[in-house]
């Protein structure tokens, strides 16, 4: 079988979402953090995140290492700065009870939603196929207004 994985699309997608996750940390926590920061954190994330769907053959252990001890404790130092042990592991514990919560939010949002269809239908390029282009035209001619 033939796998075609397109590592910026993996980094994109995990950039934005580990930003969120350490933004979402950082209310949590009440901890002081810097917008570059959490953007180089998340940089740092995606780049974890596609080097591992580039290299899907690595070993189990050397993947667990990397993705959910370094990768995270990594991206929790450059959010906050150097941290004592026990906050360090607090941090990451809390990390990760942040990301399976928005983890299952979004798995309920896509599965019990119309929200599945419309990504089914978006696609295959049919989102908005119900929507007349006389009404298009009108919004964005009233949009220019």
């Amino acid at each position: 079988m033939y796998v075609e994985v397109y590592p910026d699309i993996i980094f994109i997608l995990n950039f934005f979402i580990d930003f969120i996750l350490l933004f979402l940390l950082k209310l949590v926590n009440k901890k002081s953090s810097s917008l570059p920061k959490l953007l180089l954190a998340a940089a740092i994330g995606g780049l974890f995140a596609a080097i591992n769907g580039i290299f899907p053959w690595m070993n189990a252990v050397i993947r667990f290492l990397l993705m959910y001890v370094v990768a995270s404790v990594l991206m929790i130092r450059i959010s906050f700065g150097k941290l004592m042990a026990a906050d360090l592991l607090k941090q990451t514990i809390v990390l990760y009870l942040i990301t399976y919560f928005v983890g299952g939010m979004i798995n309920s949002i896509y599965y019990y939603t119309g929200f599945r269809m419309f990504v089914v239908h978006l696609g295959k390029g049919m989102a908005f196929s119900n929507i007349s282009w006389k009404f298009i035209i009108m919004m964005i001619n009233f949009h220019d207004i």
